[in-house]
């Protein structure tokens, strides 16, 4: 087998392990590749390299060669190499393959499609065997939805209000399937990662994929929940009894309805950038397919009849809702009463089929909607396996790097020289002279950009020819001289500096079906041991060692005051004083091991973020912006200084490249303790000791600094001023000065020694992995009745007795600043964001708009009689549905951004509140209050409030959508405050919404509800807001008039508060509704906030 690996700090006994290596060079130039044995032989040809140090790998010293040597010294290896490169580099003659012809090379083994769909059949029943929530959730709504339905029509009638109520039932039941099929939308986005990775290895191929999806998708969630409308809502409303086979069609119709919105919902998903886009565009299909499913508007009467019979061909509700009503009335026995409020005319008595040719029904049209619901549901798939198929070819991306740069003109774009590759070179003056030019208060921009123009920088030494056991190529990237002085800066915290903590018998411990897991067991240390007269300055880095598992995270988490899960024991403490996690977290600073950052700011503009909200006020917008400009170039940011940070969708900077920034983070305000969780992990060994070097360098300033760390290379380990060893039980193996571990172990008789040029830590680490369990508790019960335990004994309780000043200095820790200032920043960030990925807004503009022109055609001019009357409350009932549909776009609002919200508000950037109130004001009012306007032209299209004279309708019409649309998205932002599952979360939205159609006033007669549907009524937003609408449209007007279809000549006049008492809404209610909207808003948001604020 071949195998081709890449490889950060490799040690030595694995770098002898590879038959050849390839080095790049930081341009991507071939610096040497060949075989590994004849690397060092090929160093020692060119007499301008200095010999690799004794204490350096061969693999580690070639990186800093290429890494920190100067450009000329890079180019030549370069050089070099391709002139002196082996026989086995040159070119072969044309027609050689270099294979023997009788060699065959095996290609990589596919399974067939059966034995795809079984595995991944396995897998997904297996899932949803362990994770059963959302399949147990849609079956229990839906069971409940049923009941419920049965009981709010219960045994309706054969009047005019049973005939709407029946209808309604139906219709009602079809947009429960449509919007709980919205829950399909994420299933492609949350395992696209996953897919991608294992269809591009050739796993499975997509055809496999998305038949298993679909199969596990549709058997559990979408065939077996619309068999509990059957069985208790078809009886209980007591739909169509005279017909044997009504209910099998009854249940045919709903289970197509739901597989073609399912398979529809599914193709937005794989067609969307992100779940929330999706989300809108899913309730955006929805709504438009309902608008034109022949419940919402009269068939017969349509304005623009083409273009509305167009859009109604293509809508699955359509189908579905029309089989459904010949389902029901179609060769009913039962007789139907069709009568209106004018006195001289007599009720209609007539049958099921004259029902349906007064709503204009094709009688016969029953089977030939069901075939078009299969043929939808076959289109609706198609375009899923298609989007699909396509997301792993990055389409999509390209189509969106091209929209972005059309409409983000103020994107700053990095520009590299690639062909001579030249960098700035900073000298003293030049440094001056910028520094002189960003103090320069008249000209500076806080918000601007990098101060340099440059994308990397070096220090270089003169080339050394000398061999010396030291190699010239270790310098520092920055001289001390160079480095700026932040002194003033900082001096705030100099005055109050912490010098020691201790921790002692620190424990956790699971608790799990009643069985007792130990994390750790009685760990304990002590970093940053100086006294402030000590001459004897160390590093104050303690480093915390051991396997994978270990929990070096879980002691970092309890160190540093984070949240963690279990029973914890033991006492930490600070200058000999208890310290509990709050003032922990205000003291001390952490960078996780996980790099959460935010994937559409560039680094400068993260990190000037973060300096804006943590430094004190004492610092000039020129200081801030200098102290950024020194963790840049201390942490060798410089060439990605103006790049995309970059998450699963932006293109950003590398892996190792996020540490840096993450690390950054926290070092800008200067905190008195820093944990930090592997920090070089993702790191090559020359970056991984740079990094390590600076936070030395911090920690003689005074910082303490605790970090865990694997696989050190011998240069960052003897940094290290004490190391605490865990063992794969979590237990202590060894905790003391690092100077004196090794004479330790030296002194276990059974222990191998170390090795001449052994890594110490690869020493360690191989003690504990491949030694038994037996022999390593061993050495730790030699460890604690060692001298090394008596004299970390003594140390700590001098530092009780002699350190222990007063922590209330301490207590007000990290600079905050005020809310508003958190605020400004995080809508600075969040509108930037915005800029940078406008698809949302974009798409919510756009598609208001032209729902709100579209409904303006189609209730062009709406008349005042009978049939305009029913338009006009359609048309006003449509806005609402509209509104509480599109606010499910923010239901992953939270989700989106929760880990970067938690950890930058465990590190003191802002407050819950703050973040709360710009997250809520970036989306109500680009999102919801000023394409809510846009309705204005339907207002006036449709000819709303024309029979008035008042001047205050048409402002308090946009006044009452505005309120029901913060009504709307403080429900859907509260219900996903409560999941961080997008999919649940959707579901529940989507519930919610639905119970708010159900008792909005329309689709369920307010003359037949009863005490429970006029309680839920209480709690619909769309009840208050439909009823508000319609007293603002009727309340004190005249001109109306009701006429009969069945004689032209009748005709009765009739005042709009009539119409109101006919329908069963109290004229008097307008400024009660908007109240109602006003609270429900209110209490919603609050609700959400209170779930943030408990956020862990």
């Amino acid at each position: 087998m071949i195998i081709v690996l890449s490889i950060h700090q490799p040690r030595s006994d694995i770098f002898r392990l590879m038959d050849r290596v390839l080095v790049l060079s930081c341009y991507g130039e071939m610096a040497y590749c060949g075989q590994a044995k004849t690397l060092e032989t090929f160093l020692r040809s060119l007499d301008y390299i200095p010999k690799v140090p004794d204490d350096l790998t061969l693999a580690d010293f070639m990186l800093d060669l290429v890494i920190k040597s100067d450009d000329d010294v890079v180019s030549n290896l370069v050089s070099d190499f391709k002139e002196r490169r082996p026989f086995y580099w040159r070119r072969r003659r044309e027609g050689e393959t270099g294979l023997d012809d009788g060699l065959v090379v095996s290609k990589k083994y596919k399974a067939s499609f059966g034995m795809q769909l079984k595995a991944l059949s396995i897998r997904f029943l297996r899932n949803m065997y362990r994770h059963p929530f959302l399949v147990f959730l849609n079956l229990v709504c839906t069971l409940i939805f049923s009941v419920m339905i049965g009981v709010s029509y219960w045994k309706v009638g054969s009047d005019t209000n049973g005939i709407q109520n029946r209808m309604g039932c139906l219709f009602f039941i079809l947009i429960y399937l449509a919007l709980m099929s919205l829950s399909s939308i994420p299933i492609w986005r949350d395992q696209h990662v996953l897919y991608l990775r294992e269809s591009a290895a050739q796993i499975y191929g997509t055809s496999a994929y998305f038949t298993a999806v679909v199969l596990f998708d549709i058997l559990p969630m979408r065939i077996f929940p619309p068999c509990f409308f059957g069985f208790f809502s078809y009886w209980m409303v007591g739909l169509h009894k005279d017909c044997t086979f009504c209910l099998a069609y009854f249940l045919v119709i709903l289970v197509l309805s739901n597989i073609a919105s399912t398979m529809l919902s599914m193709a937005i998903g794989a067609a969307s950038p992100s779940n929330r886009v999706a989300n809108y565009v899913g309730s955006l299909a929805i709504l438009i397919l309902s608008l034109f499913g022949s419940f919402l508007m009269n068939r017969g009467d349509l304005h623009g009849a083409s273009f509305s019979r167009w859009i109604s061909n293509l809508s699955f509700l359509q189908y579905a809702y029309e089989a459904l009503v010949v389902n029901e009335f179609h060769d009913s026995l039962m007789l139907y009463t069709l009568k209106v409020p004018i006195e001289s005319l007599p009720p209609l008595r007539v049958n099921g089929d004259g029902v349906l040719k007064q709503f204009h029904y094709n009688v016969e049209g029953k089977y030939t909607d069901v075939m078009n619901l299969f043929l939808l549901s076959i289109l609706h798939g198609l375009l899923g396996y298609l989007f699909l198929s396509l997301s792993g070819k990055h389409l999509g991306k390209k189509l969106g790097r091209k929209f972005r740069s059309w409409t983000s003109s103020c994107r700053q774009s990095t520009a590299r020289e690639s062909s001579g590759q030249k960098l700035l070179h900073l000298t003293q003056d030049k440094l001056a002279e910028v520094d002189h030019e960003i103090f320069d208060k008249h000209t500076l921009d806080v918000n601007s950009s990098f101060p340099f123009n440059f994308t990397h920088q070096r220090k270089y030494s003169a080339v050394s020819t000398a061999e010396s056991d030291i190699s010239d190529i270790a310098t520092p990237m920055m001289n001390e001289s160079e480095r700026y002085d932040s002194d003033h800066i900082l001096a705030e915290a100099d005055r109050d500096r912490v010098l020691c903590l201790t921790w002692v018998k620190v424990s956790k411990t699971i608790v799990t079906n009643n069985s007792r897991l130990c994390i750790l067991d009685h760990v304990s240390g002590i970093a940053g041991t100086r006294s402030e007269g000590d001459d004897d300055i160390g590093t104050g880095l303690f480093a915390i060692l051991g396997p994978s598992g270990a929990g070096k995270t879980t002691l970092l988490d309890i160190l540093a005051g984070r949240n963690t899960i279990g029973q914890v024991s033991g006492d930490i403490r600070v200058n000999g004083n208890p310290v509990t996690p709050q003032i922990m977290t205000q003291i001390a600073g952490y960078a996780p091991q996980s790099d959460i950052l935010p994937g559409t700011s560039t680094v400068w503009e993260y990190l000037l973020f973060h300096a804006n909200l943590r430094l004190p006020p004492t610092c000039t917008p020129a200081e801030k912006k200098m102290r950024v400009r020194d963790i840049i170039l201390e942490l060798g940011l410089m060439k990605v200084v103006d790049s995309f940070i970059g998450d699963e969708y932006t293109r950003g900077i590398s892996g190792g490249e996020k540490k840096r920034v993450s690390v950054a983070s926290e070092l800008l305000h200067w905190p008195r303790i820093l944990f930090l969780d592997e920090p070089t992990t993702g790191l090559d060994s020359t970056n991984a000791a740079t990094m390590v070097e600076v936070l030395a360098s911090l920690g003689k300033q005074g910082m303490i600094i605790v970090l865990s760390i694997q696989q050190p290379r011998s240069d960052i380990f003897r940094l290290m001023d004490r190391v605490l060893v865990l063992s794969c039980n979590g237990q202590m193996v060894y905790s003391g000065p690092h100077c004196r571990f090794l004479s330790f172990l030296g002194q276990i008789p059974y222990l191998p020694l170390k090795k001449e040029k052994e890594n110490t830590a690869d020493y360690i680490l191989d003690i504990i992995i491949k030694r038994g369990e037996q022999e390593v508790n061993s050495i730790i019960t030699s460890y604690q009745n060692s001298d090394v335990v008596k004299d970390e004994n003594a140390l700590l309780n001098d530092i009780y007795i002699n350190h222990s000043p007063n922590l209330q200095g301490h207590r007000e820790g990290k600079y905050r600043v005020g809310y508003r200032k958190q605020v400004v920043e995080l809508s600075k960030r969040l509108l930037k964001n915005t800029i940078r990925q406008p698809f949302l807004v974009y798409l919510n503009f756009v598609s208001t708009a032209v729902i709100a022109v579209m409904l303006g055609i189609v209730y062009f001019k709406t008349n005042v009689d009978f049939g305009g009357i029913q338009n006009r409350m359609g048309s006003m009932f449509f806005i609402v549905l509209y509104l509480g549909l599109a606010s499910l776009s923010s239901v992953p609002v939270w989700n989106e951004n929760r880990l970067l919200f938690l950890r930058e508000r465990a590190s003191g950037a802002y407050s819950t509140f703050a973040y709360f109130t710009s997250m809520v004001l970036f989306d109500i009012i680009p999102m919801r209050i000023i394409p809510t306007c846009m309705f204005s032209l339907s207002y006036f299209m449709i000819g709303l409030s024309s029979t008035t004279d008042a001047v205050l309708h048409f402002p308090t019409f946009v006044i009452i959508l505005v309120l029901t649309n913060a009504s709307a998205v403080s429900m859907s932002m509260c219900i996903g405050a409560c999941f961080p599952d997008t999919k649940i979360a959707n579901a529940f939205a989507s519930l919610a919404v639905l119970v708010s159609i159900m008792y909005g006033g329309f689709i369920l007669s307010k003359h037949t509800m009863g005490r429970f549907s006029t309680f839920e009524a209480n709690f619909s937003y769309m009840n208050f807001a439909f009823e508000a609408l319609l007293i603002n449209e009727f309340h004190g007007a005249e001109g109306y008039y009701f006429n009969s279809y069945a004689d032209s000549k009748l005709r009765k006049n009739v005042t709009g508060d009539e119409i109101l008492a006919l329908f069963n809404f109290d004229a008097n209610n307008l400024m009660l509704d908007i109240a109602a909207l006003c609270m429900m808003a209110f209490t919603l948001f609050a609700l959400c906030f209170l779930l943030l604020l408990r956020e862990r």
